[in-house]
């Protein structure tokens, strides 16, 4: 999944645009005017991206003059469980497919977190797994990666903050309230606001070192949102699916 590099990402999104508008992965009578018409492409954006949709394999160019085909290249990852389905996209436009690709990184953050769990309580109930010996191989995987500090380490919930999704995307905070508000608009997740209240009569708004913000009689701390997945977008992450 590409995360963190804008021109990747929109250069992954113009393929997979390609992909969803030309009928025939094979576009033959190739020119890049023409190209441009048939999908509704801005030519100058087709020019400046076609060197990365062909340097990053998305597409070649076969022939020579006049009997040029320009080929969208098969999208799919060779690695086993590496590839999401795309078909909840909407493609209507670049942009939406923009829009899209990014909401669904949000959503392979929160798979990935998902995946974790799942694989942490698999380890703490080995009789409910039903491969635990596969269970500790991803768990030693996760300490190499430094995921987990420890083979023993518990699972913790700390939310997914609009700062992270920001670092990962390569993003504003603001652009990531709009990318996650895309997410939840297309129902591809419930958001669970998380905070702690605690009774402080008379604090009257006051600001106190450690809180967000206060009221009359409250302290609040607010944490980053949690979110859940529906079941088509968890059903899209093949790797997400751990019996236990």
């Amino acid at each position: 999944m590409v995360v963190g590099d804008l021109t990747e990402q929109k250069t992954l999104a113009i393929a997979i645009y390609l992909k969803c508008k030309l009928t025939n992965s094979r576009f033959k009578h190739y020119t890049l005017n023409k190209l441009a018409n048939t999908t509704g492409l801005d030519y100058k954006t087709l020019r400046k991206y076609m060197a990365l949709l062909i340097s990053h394999e998305y597409a070649h160019i076969e022939g020579m003059g006049k009997k040029q085909i320009f080929v969208v290249n098969s999208l799919a990852a060779k690695k086993q469980n590496c590839n999401v389905d795309i078909g909840i996209f909407d493609c209507t436009s670049l942009k939406t497919t923009i829009k899209s690709l990014r909401a669904f990184i949000v959503m392979h953050l929160q798979a990935k977190k998902d995946e974790i769990k799942q694989i942490l309580q698999a380890r703490n109930d080995p009789k409910r797994s039903d491969d635990y010996r596969e269970v500790r191989k991803k768990v030693r995987k996760l300490v190499r990666e430094g995921v987990l500090q420890s083979p023993i380490q518990e699972y913790k919930e700390y939310g997914l903050s609009y700062k992270r999704i920001a670092k990962e995307l390569g993003c504003s905070i603001v652009t990531a309230v709009k990318i996650v508000k895309c997410a939840l608009e297309k129902g591809w997740a419930t958001k669970q606001r998380n905070f702690e209240q605690i009774y402080d009569k008379g604090v009257n708004g006051v600001p106190v070192e450690g809180y967000t913000f206060t009221t009359k009689d409250y302290l609040y701390i607010i944490h980053p949102n949690t979110y859940t997945l529906s079941p088509s977008v968890s059903a899209s992450f093949p790797s997400n699916h751990i019996k236990v």
